[in-house]
């Protein structure tokens, strides 16, 4: 019976940190596609109205850092968003 809650809570320490791992690959794939789409408007690969390009970045940037509180508030969990070019989605 011991060795059985024993193996129990290893069982479910291994799985939460998996989550908490998934959680963090989702956080770093959202936020690496926040920086692309800011460096897209900031640079000179965005041919469009330099207004309109400088929008985009900005709508990015601000991306970033909502993905980034949502990643640090542990209600809330960056594996429930998209990014949908410069914005944040929820699935």
């Amino acid at each position: 019976m011991f060795f059985r809650n024993v193996a129990l809570m290893v069982l479910s320490g291994t799985i939460l940190s998996g989550c908490l791992e998934s959680e963090k690959s989702c956080y770093e794939r959202l936020a690496s596609d926040f920086e692309s789409s800011y460096e897209f408007g900031i640079g000179s690969s965005c041919t469009s109205d330099r207004s309109a390009c400088l929008d985009y970045a900005m709508i990015a940037n601000e991306a970033r850092a909502r993905i980034f509180l949502i990643y640090t508030d542990d209600d809330q969990s960056a594996c429930d968003y998209i990014s949908d070019g410069p914005r944040l989605q929820r699935k």
